[in-house]
């Protein structure tokens, strides 16, 4: 958890949640703009494209709530007068904020729809199969059908919560090792 790195990510995740509208606005002229280059003009399209995603939004606010965090325990962790059972301490802690985040989904989606005056998400382009590819007593796999909210939960969402608690745990065991 360097302070440079951390401190980094959290300063510009901040600066992107409070000035979301000011940023799309700016990214949009940008890429209106005749006097710009076409690659200029070409990147801010792109940019301002992915910032009207709704999914974008919520990361956007997700991603705040934990570097905020993060950068807490991080200066704990980064104190030279820390004790092991201080930083173990501070790293659970960490790890049972980042737990709870988990349940927490729709409070995100809802900063996320405040963020973007918008609550739909990226429509998924369908793949369709063959019928000549599919076998005859072939009836579908009876797939649950999915909210768009409910699959960018459960694909999206919840992996990169698992992954960062993956992450703390390893961190974890390196101290409680020691």
């Amino acid at each position: 958890m360097s302070k440079t790195r951390w401190s980094c990510r959290s300063d510009a995740v901040k600066a992107l949640t409070v000035g979301y509208h000011p940023i799309r606005n700016t990214l949009q002229n940008i890429s209106e703009n005749e006097n710009e280059t076409p690659k200029a003009r070409s990147e801010a399209n792109g940019f301002h494209g992915k910032m009207c995603k709704l999914e974008t939004g919520i990361y956007a606010a997700f991603w705040h709530d934990i570097l905020v965090q993060s950068i807490a325990k991080s200066h704990i962790l980064q104190d030279l007068k820390l004790d092991l059972n201080t930083a173990i301490a501070a790293l659970r802690s960490v790890q049972c904020f980042a737990s709870e985040k988990r349940e927490h989904f729709r409070d995100y989606e809802e900063k996320g729809k405040e963020m973007l005056g918008t609550d739909e998400y990226v429509k998924p382009r369908k793949r369709y199969q063959s019928k000549w590819l599919t076998p005859l007593d072939y009836g579908g796999s009876g797939e649950a059908r999915l909210t768009a909210s409910e699959k960018f939960r459960l694909q999206n969402f919840l992996p990169v919560i698992d992954q960062y608690q993956t992450s703390l745990n390893q961190r974890l065991k390196s101290y409680q090792n020691t």
